[in-house]
């Protein structure tokens, strides 16, 4: 029939080929589905027990499964929602939630491995913890610039362009600080970088030590601190001074004293300060200090008048300066 059906030239050989190739592949895999279906629907309708009754006896609409709050539940087919039977949910026997024999929540117990940091790992956190406690220890100590220049922007600015900022960053100086060092061994100590860097000196940093490891606030050279935190006059010094310690709150030393400052603390408010460490906002000194020092020349030749141990004037702005006609008109 399929030749005859072939000759009528409604289909070309090779698709009726393949129509053969599947209906023949079709009943070969779907006979197993079929039988099994009737094979299910066979073992449904006998009375006697089988392996699921509760599944053979499920209906459409009749789920016991998801009744869980009908009145029959726990008496049909109910099995994960029977909190009388669940030992998943019943607190009783629940080992997971049983602080008794729970061996997942109580790690003291004896033969439970516990976590173990390496040596060289626990020493570099310890480490680094160090480091940033420093960090922070230094800043309750000397503040850095960029502290002082949120209430004093122009001042900031005006200093972050000068030679003060980079006394301690400039090439020409380190360069010349490392030769002398590698002539004398180190036997000058800070003579030279203590003019350069009051700071790092008066937190004992080393004079060899590179800037990435010195604080920010050592970077900073002449910082706002370095003068503002001088409460004694040294005259020509070398630049041996003492830098009074203290966090922002702490008084600073000024050419005017306090009558400014007063006027802002009287209205902390208006001008969103605060003068307690443990408030939140914009810190502010609760004092300043008069320095007149601070105005005059003499206080500039501290670290500008330099003479080596020898006696040898090796700096003298400060000397040339008294010399000139502009002190003698009193232009400072």
């Amino acid at each position: 029939m399929i030749r005859n059906f072939l000759r009528l030239g409604t289909i070309t050989p090779s698709f009726g080929i393949f129509a053969i190739v599947a209906i023949v592949g079709l009943a070969h895999f779907a006979g197993p589905f079929i039988w099994s279906a009737n094979a299910a629907q066979e073992l449904a309708s006998q009375s006697g027990p089988i392996l699921f009754p509760q599944v053979a006896a499920a209906k459409p609409g009749k789920d016991g499964l998801l009744l869980g709050d009908s009145p029959d539940a726990g008496k049909g087919d109910d099995l994960l929602l029977n909190n009388k039977d669940d030992g998943l949910l019943n607190n009783k026997d629940d080992s997971l939630l049983d602080n008794k024999d729970d061996g997942l929540l109580l790690d003291d117990k004896a033969g439970v491995k516990k976590t173990v940091v390496p040596d060289d790992a626990a020493k570099a956190v310890s480490e680094s913890a160090a480091k940033e406690h420093a960090a922070l220890f230094t800043e309750s100590k000397y503040p850095s610039a960029t502290t002082c220049g949120t209430c004093h922007p122009r001042h900031f600015e005006e200093w972050a362009v000068s030679q003060h900022s980079y006394a301690q960053l400039s090439p020409a100086f380190l360069a010349f600080q490392n030769f002398v060092n590698q002539q004398v061994n180190g036997t000058n100590g800070d003579f030279c970088i203590r003019c350069h860097n009051q700071v790092g000196m008066n937190q004992g940093e080393s004079p060899q030590i590179s800037n990435l490891e010195r604080h920010p606030t050592s970077r900073e050279g002449i910082t706002c601190v370095v003068c503002h935190r001088v409460e004694n006059i040294y005259n020509k010094a070398s630049g041996r001074i003492a830098l009074v310690e203290g966090d922002l709150l702490q008084p600073v030393f000024g050419p005017t004293g306090n009558a400014e400052l007063a006027r802002v603390l009287k209205n902390p408010g208006k001008f969103r300060v605060v003068t307690e460490a443990d408030e939140s906002g914009r810190k502010i000194h609760t004092k300043a200090v008069k320095f007149a020092e601070i105005s005059s020349s003499t206080f500039c030749g501290t670290c500008h008048d330099v003479t080596l141990l020898n006696g040898f004037r090796l700096e003298e702005a400060f000397s040339e300066y008294r010399a000139s006609p502009a002190a003698e008109k009193g232009v400072t």
